[in-house]
């Protein structure tokens, strides 16, 4: 492994469909161990593991707790098999609260005195390195500016504000604040409806852009299953309560998706209309994110 350092809103689409070139962290050939953040002794910082042979990889480098902080629930089932815990404390892009701080700092303190420790969000590069940064300044294994040069390897985006303000503000935290939040964490918090639709929307456009069909679906399929999603997103009570505002994001987003739909369903598909259809689309994604998320 390489050495290094609240409410959820429909634009979380936006990073995966604007930086999805460079989201994810390391090759997905290589060993999957071997393309994390060590954070400190033991402790490392990744994206989401993926099918038997990223667990497999985790297992043989000697981890034996996954600390998930993405929005949806980790397969507990795949870590379990190899006898590996895993735990969920999701966080948002905009910071990380106290309380949910010391639960980090509690879970990693003790699931480092089982083993190995990997924390991680959906592809590593935004509020995993900050939970993880957080967990080891609170535990005095690394100080604020340590953690602060974490994020910039990890390639955390300067967009999140909240992300760095919570590694400056970490300070290491007393027994007793530790023993205030107890030892039982849970393998799945559930998540709402917007970050359970966050999570299939970030499928598919991670699929969306191998476009050279190694995603084994259509582009078109694809694009359309975006445009379902954001449709039955904006039925939800999660989405009815951000307001008018959200909803016509929403909205406008989905009918660029279909838009996108109906460009990459033509026999033949000039090369520009389709990244002009794509870039509409995600023109309508950058502006809910610097609304609801950033």
């Amino acid at each position: 492994m390489s050495s290094c350092g609240d409410r959820p809103a429909l634009s979380a689409i936006l990073a995966t469909l604007v930086a999805v070139a460079g989201c994810v962290s390391g090759s997905r050939d290589a060993s999957f161990a071997t393309t994390a953040l060590q954070v400190s002794d033991g402790f490392y910082s990744g994206r989401a593991p993926e099918g038997a042979s990223d667990f497999d990889s985790l297992v043989a480098h000697g981890i034996t707790t996954i600390v998930a902080v993405d929005g949806p629930c980790p397969d507990a089932a795949s870590a379990v098999a190899r006898g590996v815990r895993t735990i969920h404390l999701p966080i948002t892009y905009h910071g990380i609260p106290h309380a949910r701080r010391v639960e980090l700092i509690r879970a990693v303190m003790d699931a480092r005195a089982r083993g190995g420790v990997y924390l991680h969000c959906h592809h590593g590069r935004h509020r995993g390195p900050c939970a993880a940064a957080v967990a080891a300044i609170g535990l005095g294994w690394i100080t604020p500016d340590h953690g602060i040069a974490l994020l910039a390897e990890a390639g955390t985006s300067s967009a999140y504000g909240g992300l760095f303000e919570a590694v400056r503000t970490t300070k290491r935290v007393s027994a007793s604040d530790l023993e205030s939040v107890g030892s039982e964490f849970p393998e799945c918090e559930m998540p709402s409806d917007i970050v359970s639709a966050m999570s299939e929307l970030d499928i598919a456009l991670d699929q969306l852009a191998r476009v050279d069909g190694s995603s084994g679906a259509s582009p078109a399929a694809l694009a359309g299953g975006i445009s379902e999603v954001l449709r039955r997103l904006a039925d939800t009570d999660d989405a009815q309560e951000y307001g008018a505002g959200f909803l016509a994001m929403l909205w406008a987003c989905d009918a660029r998706a279909r838009a996108l739909e109906d460009v990459l369903r033509e026999p033949t598909v000039e090369g520009a209309r389709r990244d002009d259809a794509l870039t509409a689309l995600q023109s309508s994604c950058r502006e809910c994110h610097a609304r609801h998320r950033d």
